[in-house]
């Protein structure tokens, strides 16, 4: 997932001031908030392509050659991702 900076703070202002005109949240600086959100979007970014990165060395390795772009290493890239996601996502929500 590419985000550039700009559109990173792009859509952090967005949704600040959307935040703020639903009355969802109360603060007492926007600047603050606006800090905790881009921050989060960053993260958000870097976990994704991290995880990204990941699943496309786990394809690499497989012993008989995938080549990207073919439809095995779709299948293999949502198989992968959605078995990370979950261990990842696990982390932060029990059931």
């Amino acid at each position: 997932m590419k985000f550039s900076p700009e559109k990173q703070s792009y859509l952090s202002h967005q949704l600040v001031n959307r935040l703020l005109s639903k009355k969802l949240v109360q603060v007492s600086s926007k600047e603050d908030l606006f800090e905790v959100v881009k921050k989060g979007i960053q993260n958000f970014v870097k976990e994704w392509d991290d995880l990204n990165q990941e699943i496309k060395k786990k394809i690499q390795n497989i012993k008989r050659g995938v080549k990207e772009g073919s439809s095995e290493w779709d299948v293999l890239y949502r198989r992968f991702f959605e078995e990370e996601f979950r261990k990842k996502s696990s982390l932060f929500y029990k059931k």
